[in-house]
């Protein structure tokens, strides 16, 4: 197989029905936690200000879904406490 056909690199890009019926993966959840980390590290106020950016994203506010897709209240708790579980740990961390 040539190296340049579309079928040998398709496999990069996920497929658009994929991300429809799983719009919070694993590997979107954990780009997020990244994402929230390195805006942790650049924020240089005091340690008050960064706990009140936590609760907003505690929330899930930049995971907002499409009107296509729905998800259920489960799914959401689990993302949820994952979230918490993670940003205990982070301050936890940061105290020491």
């Amino acid at each position: 197989m040539v190296a340049n056909t579309p079928q040998s690199v398709q496999w990069l890009q996920p497929t658009i029905p994929f991300q429809q019926s799983y719009p919070y993966s694993y590997y979107q959840i954990q780009q997020q936690s990244i994402q929230n980390q390195q805006e942790k590290k650049e924020t240089t106020e005091d340690s008050k200000e960064v706990v009140n950016a936590t609760e907003i994203t505690d929330e899930g506010s930049e995971l907002v879904p499409t009107d296509e897709l729905v998800i259920s209240e489960e799914w959401m708790d689990v993302v949820e406490r994952g979230y918490r579980k993670m940003i205990a740990k982070m301050k936890k961390n940061k105290r020491r």
